[in-house]
């Protein structure tokens, strides 16, 4: 696969379950009050289905490495630790 193509699939392969999750919320909610024709309305709602799934894939990966951050700096400051008797 050509390196331009692999590099726009790549993010979207990554993020295919959050796609897959969020796909319908934008298109669902927001793009019915723009009124648009038929195909600009198909088009725009694949793009925001993708591109709202990236992004919550995005969110969920900076949620995950900011919580192991935080667990691991709880633990070094003894967070962890029994209680002293």
């Amino acid at each position: 696969m050509p390196r331009p193509v692999a590099a726009l699939a790549l993010p979207v392969a990554a993020a295919g379950y959050h796609v897959y999750l969020f796909h319908r919320l934008v298109p669902e909610l927001l793009l019915p009050q723009l009124k648009l024709p038929w195909p600009a309305m198909a088009t725009l709602s694949v793009a925001t289905g993708i591109l709202t799934g990236i992004a919550a894939a995005h969110g969920q990966k900076a949620l995950t490495a900011w919580l192991a951050g935080r667990r691991g700096h709880g633990a070094a400051l003894g967070a962890h630790a029994a209680p002293a008797e």
